[in-house]
């Protein structure tokens, strides 16, 4: 669904893919490979980013609180990603919860880097 959303152009398309790979990044940080548990599968809740604008995901507004997403473990199958303030990635920080940032910066010089070729428009 989220590559659905963001198909308009090049920049859109690798931007939905990266997040994508951010998220699981994210969700192998939090459940790191173990040999033993090859059959195990973990839900990844990702409706926050589905319902997010291309702004809300990849850009910050100066004139709204800055904030991150987060995937955060909310047990031994599941974790959401959610979209959080300071304040509460200071209470997350305390909670013992296990999170993961995701690192979605959006350029094109971050997804070139991201996906090796050169961005073209046309």
């Amino acid at each position: 669904a989220l590559l659905q959303l963001f198909n308009e152009d090049t920049v859109s398309m690798l931007s939905a893919l990266s997040t994508l790979a951010a998220v699981y990044r994210a969700a192998r940080s939090l459940w790191p490979l173990e040999p033993n548990k090859e059959d195990h599968t973990v839900q990844l809740e990702i409706g926050r980013l589905k319902s997010a604008s291309f702004e809300d995901l990849f850009q910050s507004p100066q004139d709204t609180c800055r904030r991150m997403w987060v995937a955060v473990k909310k047990n031994d199958t599941e974790a959401a990603v959610e979209l959080v303030r300071g304040r509460e990635l200071q209470a997350l920080m305390t909670s013992g919860k296990e999170w993961a940032c995701l690192d979605l910066e959006v350029s094109e010089c971050a997804v070139q880097d991201e996906v090796g070729v050169e961005i073209e428009d046309h």
